[in-house]
């Protein structure tokens, strides 16, 4: 068997280094010839690279088409690379993106950060304020209803006066129904006082019950 020639060697190095080349831009999958800039920018051409593939990560991008730095929203120590993409749906865009940061500025990338302790201390005060307001605004609510509820039931009696004229604490609060306790004077047909006190129960659903019964002081 005869070895190659040292020619022959050398050939076949140089050839193994072009392979490896070809096997790392198809990597990428990004070809630099789709990359332009004028020629006093040359300089920046590897950053342009650079934003091209940061274009390129995206979902979005599919495919980068080209590329070249934007010369009206950048500036010499600040420049702003514009990448023409194209999406699965066959339609392009253009993907604008930092040259400092990288960060692409067409497209947000949102990054979930887990909140800290002081966040979620904030987070549990807030959400058991917003359930503190909510149980006080259906209270109000659920109390005016039985007041007008048991105004309509003892618009027949005589010398009503209702004594309960504060809201107070409701005797049952769930999800599914809110009571009251509400205690009120009449008359009887000689005039003489009669005590009483209402059970109103309002449901959720609308409906509002109203028991009324002889009270004891």
């Amino acid at each position: 068997m005869q070895w190659p020639s040292v020619k022959y060697k050398k050939f076949a190095k140089y050839a193994g280094v072009a392979a490896l080349a070809l096997n790392v831009c198809a990597a990428y999958g990004l070809d630099d010839k789709r990359l332009w800039l004028p020629a006093k920018y040359n300089t920046y051409f590897l950053k342009l690279k650079d934003a091209a593939l940061a274009a390129e990560a995206l979902d979005r991008c599919v495919k980068v088409l080209s590329g070249t730095i934007d010369l009206e929203q950048g500036v010499p120590d600040h420049p702003m690379y514009r990448i023409l993409c194209q999406q699965k749906s066959g339609r392009n865009y253009n993907e604008m993106v930092d040259g400092l940061t990288m960060e692409t500025l067409t497209t947000q990338i949102i990054i979930e950060l887990e909140p800290t302790p002081e966040e979620l201390e904030i987070i549990r005060i807030a959400e058991e304020a917003r359930i503190a307001m909510a149980r006080e605004v259906r209270m109000a609510e659920q109390w005016q209803i039985c007041n007008d509820a048991l105004m309509s039931k003892v618009t027949l009696m005589a010398g009503v006066s209702v004594l309960t004229l504060v809201r107070p604490e409701p005797v049952e609060f769930t999800e599914e129904l809110v009571s009251y306790l509400i205690d009120f004077d009449a008359k009887d047909m000689y005039g003489a006082a009669l005590k009483y006190r209402s059970s109103c129960t309002s449901l959720v659903s609308g409906e509002v019950s109203v028991g009324i019964r002889r009270r004891v002081d």
